[in-house]
C-alpha cells in the first residue's frame, strides 16, 4: 500500500495545480480581474493544503501499520530500523537516509 501511495504522490495530478492560467487575466491593469484571480488561486491553494494533510495522514497510518507488523516480530529498536529500511526501498533512490528519517518523523508528529 505504501508503494502505491508513493507512486500516486509522484505522479502529476492536474487537480492539485495551484497556478492560474494567464488567460484568466484579460486586462492586467484591471484590479477586479487581478483580485478574482488571486481569490481563485487562494481557493485552489486551500484545497491543495487539505489534500496534503489527508495524504500525510494516510502516509502516517500506513507507517504505523508497517511498524506494528515489524514490532510483532522484532524488538522496538529493530522494528524501527526495519521500517526505515522498507521505506528506503520504496522511496526514490535519490533521497538520503536522513531525509527519509525526517519524513517518517514528520509523519509521526501529525
Amino acid at each position: 500500500m505504501l508503494k502505491k501511495f508513493i507512486e500516486e504522490l509522484a505522479s502529476p495530478n492536474s487537480s492539485l495545480t495551484t497556478t492560474a492560467p494567464q488567460s484568466e487575466i484579460s486586462d492586467p491593469d484591471n484590479l477586479t480581474d487581478l483580485y478574482n484571480v488571486i481569490i481563485t488561486v487562494d481557493e485552489q491553494n486551500s484545497i491543495t493544503n487539505q489534500e496534503i494533510i489527508r495524504r500525510n495522514y494516510s502516509f502516517r497510518e500506513e507507517l504505523e501499520n508497517m511498524f506494528d507488523r515489524f514490532k510483532s516480530v522484532y524488538r522496538e529498536c529493530k522494528a524501527q530500523r526495519m521500517l526505515i529500511k522498507e521505506v528506503t526501498k520504496q522511496f526514490p533512490s535519490d533521497l538520503s537516509k536522513n531525509t527519509i528519517e525526517k519524513r517518517i518523523e514528520r509523519a509521526k508528529d501529525l
